[in-house]
């Protein structure tokens, strides 16, 4: 085993309280962000992500991402068993969990249900995170458009009231005129609401308040702006 996975074990073995020696290390499939694998070594196995230096702070994120879910007591989530720096790069340890193909979509539903009753005094969160790559500032606010307005993954755009919202993605620019929506007192809808398709593999919204947007999966090469 490498330096790398050394270095690893005795992490586990510190923050477990149970040494652990590496017997296998399998490499994970998917994800663009990070490398995965698979650490097994007698009974326990063990979940890793790492990053070159730099992600150590994405991963302190994730970690305490994962804590807040885990406390909400409503979704199972993976349990963090530690994070840090081994040989030059960052890492996090999750729990592994044998996931399966088919699992029970209508439990899972009743699970998020419960999750989003899980409320806060305000809107935003106690740090910055990431979605995907992108660095996400979730600043306290007294309200929802004010927190989605001014925290969040956001591509530059310029709006002026009642004509148009220019949205930028990759280079590429769509423009999107004012729609008419109903109103709600409880997300304050805006009038101008534009989800914006990237050729990059991820969608971002360009809101000028976002209650109303949607972030969906890329459909095309192109930058699109489609109506809501």
């Amino acid at each position: 085993m490498s330096t790398f996975h050394h270095e690893l074990a005795a992490a586990i073995g510190q923050a477990t309280g149970a040494p652990f020696t590496v017997a296998r290390a399998q490499a994970g499939q998917g994800g663009d962000i990070s490398q995965t694998f698979r650490l097994d070594g007698g009974p326990r196995s063990f979940f890793v992500k790492c990053q070159p230096p730099a992600g150590l702070a994405m991963f302190e994120a994730e970690a305490a991402g994962l804590a807040e879910l885990a406390a909400a007591d409503t979704v199972r989530v993976p349990r963090v068993i530690c994070y840090g720096m081994a040989a030059g790069q960052a890492y996090l340890v999750l729990e592994y969990l044998p996931l399966r193909a088919q699992g029970e979509a209508a439990r899972l539903g009743r699970q998020l249900a419960l999750l989003h009753r899980v409320a806060a005094p305000r809107f935003g969160w106690t740090r910055a995170n990431w979605i995907g790559a992108t660095p996400q500032p979730n600043a306290w606010h007294d309200d929802w458009p004010a927190s989605g307005a001014r925290n969040g993954s956001r591509f530059s755009y310029a709006a002026r009231p009642k004509t148009v919202m220019a949205a930028r993605c990759n280079g590429m620019a769509k423009s999107c005129s004012p729609i008419s929506t109903r109103s709600s007192a409880a997300t304050r809808r805006s009038p101008r609401c534009c989800t914006v398709t990237c050729g990059a593999g991820t969608m971002a919204f360009l809101p000028t308040a976002p209650p109303c947007c949607s972030i969906r999966p890329y459909i095309s090469a192109t930058a699109n702006a489609t109506w809501r």
